[in-house]
């Protein structure tokens, strides 16, 4: 069994250019290194009573981040630097992973983060959301009189934010389905719509829906499309056309000033909130409606917003 030494004797005796054990058998010169860095800055920092936490910290995160956190804090005047450092190093790794995150497009993420944000700002998104002066979807959607006649029975709405693009669908009786990542978003739209029939809203990630094959005659995204990262739009085009009857009508608006994706920081009150934004390649997007079963009707173009009335064509 090997031997294991602690911090100290590896700091007073121990000969890391050809370390042996009392058999004469040789270490690898850096098995033990973490453990002589950790004593030496618990020692720095007059802080050896919590030895073992350094120990874990050495072990598990790069030793220029430790590096970094000690040389901002090493010109400070006390004694024990111990909650100083540990203070300024949890801020240190703080950064860190909000600057992984911000990197981070990967589907199960960007949906986590744009859920807390809908969550929390929801005043402020289903108030742009509600104006019509800036709502370039439902401007559009009300050039096409036949898409609220009463054949059409069934919309399934993805995204609850605008209460001005469901009131469209609520005469006919028909069944106005909605779907939305925000518990606190769908709530409000279930007190607004609540005392009205046939009304089904649920807080669901879309890529998890129970939906019927062909269930829906129209369905529309509500400022959703732009929370989608590039790689996934595949797979919301998929579903839809599962769930979009034959010859059904897709509603969306794109950002069309170029393929890209990113987070950007919004402060609001103190705290810190991700905000997703994405923007398509209007030809590429477009070969991915066809590559996904859905012909162009009509697209009108505002600025860098493409809004598109599509079919269902297979």
């Amino acid at each position: 069994m090997a031997t294991v030494l602690t911090a100290k004797q590896i700091l007073l005796g121990y000969d890391i250019t050809s370390p042996t054990d009392e058999k004469g058998k040789s270490y690898r010169g850096t098995a033990f290194e973490f453990q002589d860095y950790a004593y030496r800055l618990a020692c720095d920092l007059n802080d050896l009573e919590h030895l073992a936490i350094y120990m874990r910290l050495t072990k598990q995160y790069p030793r220029h981040l430790l590096d970094r956190t000690y040389e901002s804090i090493a010109d400070i005047n006390e004694f024990n630097k111990g909650k100083l450092f540990m203070w300024k190093f949890k801020k240190v790794r703080a950064e860190l992973q909000k600057n992984k995150d911000l990197k981070n497009y990967d589907y199960a993420h960007v949906i986590e983060k744009m859920k807390k944000t809908r969550n929390e700002l929801i005043n402020s998104i289903t108030r742009k959301h509600n104006d019509i002066e800036k709502n370039k979807l439902v401007q559009f959607m009300t050039e096409f009189k036949e898409d609220f006649s009463e054949e059409v029975s069934k919309v399934l709405i993805l995204g609850l934010t605008s209460t001005l693009l469901i009131s469209m669908f609520a005469s006919n009786n028909r069944k106005i389905y909605g779907i939305e990542i925000s518990k606190n978003i769908t709530n409000q739209a279930k007190k607004e719509f609540g005392k009205q029939k046939r009304r089904f809203f649920i807080t669901k990630d879309f890529l998890q829906n129970t939906y019927k094959l062909h269930q829906f005659d129209l369905i529309v995204f509500s400022s959703f499309w732009e929370m989608i990262p590039l790689e996934s739009e595949s797979d919301y085009l998929k579903q839809i056309q599962r769930i979009l009857k034959p010859n059904g009508k897709l509603y969306l608006s794109a950002n069309i000033s170029g393929q890209d994706q990113s987070f950007k920081i919004i402060n609001k009150e103190e705290q810190e909130y991700f905000f997703f934004n994405k923007s398509n390649n209007k030809q590429d997007l477009e070969n991915s409606f066809m590559q996904n079963g859905f012909n162009i009707l009509k697209n009108n173009i505002d600025d860098d917003v493409s809004v598109y009335r599509l079919e269902h064509s297979l």
